[in-house]
């Protein structure tokens, strides 16, 4: 028989097995690094847009920010302007009130009272005088209560003069405006 050496065709084939082992791995290794690399780049575009989307909002909110405050201050200014114009409104309203207002109070003023001071108070209106009786003080009340400008008349104080003239009485009335609405109702039913 002859001798056949087996040996050396295992050898070979274990060393062919394992390059091609070794030339898998690597294979496997490679793909797997370029898989991992391709991941990384494919979550670092994703968050480098999510991170731009991000910086444009927080630029948009910035923006917005800006102009709502520009619009609350457009409101505040309105606001002003609107109170000014209230103002200029009721001050050219008033602007003939006061003189209708004299007007009336020298017609409800009988001969015989002198006013010394008159002070408003809001819609309340204080008269300090002197009258020759207590009838002209009555009369004086009563001429308010028909007055188109004044209502309400309420006597808070009435004293004797002084000692030199004792039939001078000293009074302080007080009452209300009338309405302004009222006031020209009645001017338009006299003309």
């Amino acid at each position: 028989m002859t001798n056949i050496n087996l040996l050396p065709w295992r050898e070979e084939q274990r060393k062919q097995e394992t390059k091609q082992f070794a030339v898998y791995l690597a294979g496997a290794v490679t793909i797997i690094i370029l898989l991992c690399i391709f991941i990384h780049f494919t979550y670092s575009r994703i968050l480098t847009n999510e991170v731009r989307a991000n910086e444009y909002l927080q630029s948009q909110i910035v923006d917005l920010d800006q102009q709502i405050q520009e619009v609350r201050e457009i409101k505040e200014k309105k606001s002003e302007l609107i109170n000014r114009m209230e103002i200029v409104q009721q001050l050219q309203t008033n602007r003939t009130e006061i003189v209708q207002m004299f007007n009336e109070f020298v017609r409800t003023l009988p001969s015989g009272v002198y006013i010394t001071s008159i002070e408003k108070k809001g819609p309340e209106i204080i008269l300090t005088g002197k009258a020759e009786s207590n009838t002209r003080v009555s009369e004086l009340m009563k001429n308010i209560e028909k007055s188109i400008a004044f209502k309400d008349p309420r006597l808070t104080e009435i004293k004797t003069g002084d000692k030199d003239d004792s039939s001078v009485r000293t009074f302080e009335l007080k009452m209300q405006r009338e309405t302004l609405t009222r006031q020209q109702e009645s001017t338009k039913g006299q003309t």
